[in-house]
């Protein structure tokens, strides 16, 4: 059974010690605080979620925000993770529905609690905006 988690970075731990073969916490974690670093690092998304927005600068380029609950540090990769084979973003809006691989996004900039990629693709109307849903469950991930 799990008693706790804490987010450490290097080799050495703080969180517990053995005092006669017996781990013994050497403090409780608060589980937020934890949570927030540890979404530092990484997040993951669930199939089939509207996710963010997408901004089209043209009819074949636009700008993908994805909402995360806390900034993520450095560079953001996105990776998929679900068991089916749909990487790709489903966009919707201005009457229309089509997707964007994976293969089609590149990173950007991350601004506030937002990552932004520039993805290509075709049948965006420019300066329309549209809602992004994920294809398959996905984690954006980041080293700092």
């Amino acid at each position: 059974m799990v008693q706790a988690v804490k987010l450490e970075i290097g080799s050495t731990q703080t969180l517990a010690h053995q005092e006669n073969n017996v781990w013994v916490l050497n403090e409780i974690p608060n589980y937020s605080d934890e949570l927030i670093k540890c979404q530092r690092y990484l997040c993951s998304f669930p199939a089939y979620a509207t996710v963010g927005l997408c901004r089209a600068y043209s009819t074949t380029e636009a700008q993908v925000t994805i909402f995360t609950p806390v900034r993520m540090f450095g560079t953001v990769k996105l990776t998929w993770i679900g068991s089916g084979s749909e990487t790709s973003f489903t966009v919707r809006g201005n009457g229309s529905a089509f997707n964007i691989s994976d293969s089609n996004i590149t990173y950007s900039n991350t601004i506030g609690s937002t990552v932004l990629f520039t993805v290509t693709g075709t049948g965006f109307t420019n300066n329309v905006i549209y809602g992004i849903r994920s294809g398959n469950s996905f984690c954006l991930s980041s080293e700092p």
